[in-house]
């Protein structure tokens, strides 16, 4: 066996026996491959090791295995051992593993993280030839002050995109996220009016949110028509951004290729994984910004990395940073001065104030105890009697509790009932849904859209267990299909059209999109998600099913990024125990993007 006979696995959502399986073929391809390349046969054991935790890693998220820390160790493995492998290298040759002190990775991953790292740090630079006046200028304008005696983030993020040519945004919902990106697109284009721009997210349903948001604001903005014009008329997945090229390995934007923009704004960038992220960077010209947007307490990708969260985790200036933003925004509030060269220095602005709760809303506290991981105050928000939370800690059996969790689909069912217009049927759709703590166990997704489709299909009209289409049948696009236009998380609900025939619409920004089922490849049933597939979407009301079984993966992330779904009304189903294991548990990826650990 050769080493270009050797496919590095590719990263998964969890680990079952499958991948279990994969790695282990793969650690014993490497045992092999180590001896025929001349290794010693007594290193070869700690090669199997070593393959097989970093391979693991991959499929559990990281980006690496750490062998000083890795807690799924079984056996101690020789560090020097590795060192003498041909299997094993420093990252200047290709080899199978890379061993960066004690982190071991899969030579891609490696490659990704010392690609991403690199064009970052040559990203966050400062705008030459800015002009500090006009810029000055036009922020006044768009943030005029308001005699609030807290610190307008939303104007220093602002100048520093206009100051910088990365810029990373991180605030929770409801901080003012998109409203900020509106206001710096609108300033960039007074200072250059031929700026090409274009705007992106990792998926489809989360592109299609920003693009709405965008233009629902623009109205608010004193822009005149020219400018106005050079704004993107659409928003793409970052796979469509790139040109994804079906069957043919990368893209068709890359450093040989670059984009032809010269910004890029990406959000809900907490979705990015550590090779999309790469691939995104590389691809861009040399002269170009980046923005990145975001929520850095949410859950990661599903892929491998935890890029925006590693990026965001610290908001630092240096002082030739605060200098000029001090110039462009004015009186600064208190923030830490950097002096030791941290490489994200100037380029991350927290939003640390929410506008869409009220600040004592109950959804805002619960948000706020769970990050801070005290699994008491959460209690003391549970218990306060807020009308916007409600806790069961006894699961009922998953029949008996889709049966509850079905009562919140009555409107929806009553507009599938009364002949409303799709557009009402959608929108009716989207204020309520059932989240999921994971796909398997006995109240993941799949199971529990089991049991609401036997609740919901007969109260929708049809034939309970009968066809698999019916009215009412809501579904999310669970893949790419670049042929209809329809991207991973797109909703669409199955409904009768005038002639009766049953055709499943899909609400965006060119109205709605009707399809026939039978065009539809690559759909799953709607009526439960998992938290993962919810990021970067928003309901009036949620109910949230913790899997008592599945505790891998159970954290305040995960915690976190389903109750800020909810704008209205939260009801959480968990046990008292692993609730409070949740708010106490960190979610914790082994990278290196920036030197963190």
């Amino acid at each position: 066996m050769s080493l270009a006979d050797l496919r590095l696995p590719l990263a998964a959502a969890g680990i079952d026996e499958p991948d279990a399986a994969f790695a282990s073929l793969f650690a014993a391809a490497l045992g092999d491959l180590h001896r025929e390349q001349g290794g010693d046969a007594a290193d070869t054991a700690a090669v199997i090791a070593a393959a097989n935790l970093a391979s693991m890693a991959v499929q559990q998220g990281h980006a690496c295995a750490d062998l000083a820390i890795d807690e799924s160790l079984d056996v101690d493995i020789d560090i020097d051992a590795l060192r003498r492998s041909p299997m094993v290298g420093n990252g200047t040759a290709p080899t199978p593993l890379v061993l960066a002190g004690t982190r071991l990775y899969l030579y891609r991953y490696w490659r990704y993280e010392r690609q991403l790292a690199a064009r970052l740090i040559e990203l966050n630079r400062p705008v030459q030839d800015l002009d500090i006046e006009a810029a000055a200028a036009i922020i006044t304008q768009l943030f005029p002050a308001s005699g609030d005696a807290q610190p307008d983030w939303q104007k220093i993020a602002a100048a520093t995109a206009m100051s910088r040519h990365l810029c990373i945004v991180s605030g929770g919902p409801g901080t003012g996220k998109t409203t900020t990106v509106v206001r710096i697109l609108a300033a960039l284009l007074r200072l250059q009016p031929n700026l090409r721009i274009a705007i992106a997210a990792p998926t489809g349903k989360a592109a299609a949110r920003l693009k709405s948001s965008i233009t629902s604001q623009l109205d608010a903005l004193d822009l005149p028509d020219a400018l106005r014009a050079q704004l993107p008329a659409e928003a793409h997945t970052l796979h469509r951004l790139l040109g994804y090229r079906p069957n043919r390995a990368g893209f068709r934007h890359d450093a040989s290729q670059p984009l032809p923009y010269q910004l890029v704004v990406v959000d809900e960038a907490s979705m990015l994984d550590l090779a999309l992220a790469a691939k995104l960077v590389a691809a861009l010209p040399a002269d170009a910004r980046l923005i990145l947007l975001g929520d850095k307490d949410q859950l990661a990708s599903v892929e491998a990395g935890a890029v925006y969260a590693e990026l965001s985790s610290r908001s630092l200036l240096d002082a030739a940073g605060r200098a000029t933003l001090q110039r462009i925004a004015g009186d600064l509030p208190a923030v830490p001065i950097d002096a030791s060269g941290y490489a994200m220095a100037n380029a991350v602005v927290w939003l640390n104030r929410a506008w869409r709760f009220a600040d004592d809303g109950g959804i805002s506290r619960l948000a706020t105890a769970i990050n801070a991981g005290q699994p008491q105050a959460v209690r003391e928000v549970l218990a306060a009697g807020s009308a916007s939370l409600a806790w069961r800690s006894a699961l009922p059996s998953p029949p008996l509790l889709a049966a509850t969790l079905a009562q919140g689909y009555e409107p929806f069912i009553h507009a599938v009932r009364s002949a409303a217009s799709p557009a009402e049927v959608l929108s009716s759709f989207e204020r309520y849904r059932v989240l999921c703590s994971t796909r398997a166990g006995a109240y993941g997704s799949e199971s529990l859209n089991r049991h609401l489709t036997a609740q919901l299909q007969r109260r929708l009209g049809g034939m309970a267990g009968g066809a698999r289409w019916y009215a009412g049948r809501a579904v999310m696009v669970a893949g790419n299909d670049y042929a209809l236009r329809l991207f991973n998380g797109d909703i669409g609900v199955a409904l009768p059209d005038t002639e009766g025939r049953l055709l499943v619409y899909f609400a965006g920004d060119d109205g709605l999109r009707a399809f026939a089922p039978g065009r539809l490849a690559n759909v799953a049933t709607a009526f439960a998600l998992t938290v993962h597939k919810a990021q970067g979407s928003e309901f009036a009301r949620i109910d949230l099913v913790i899997e008592p079984t599945l505790a891998r993966g159970l954290t305040r992330e995960l915690l976190y990024t389903a109750v800020t779904r909810a704008r209205e009304h939260i009801g959480l189903w968990c046990g008292e125990e692993l609730f409070d294991t949740m708010v106490a548990t960190r979610l914790r990826r082994r990278s290196s993007i920036i030197g963190a650990t």
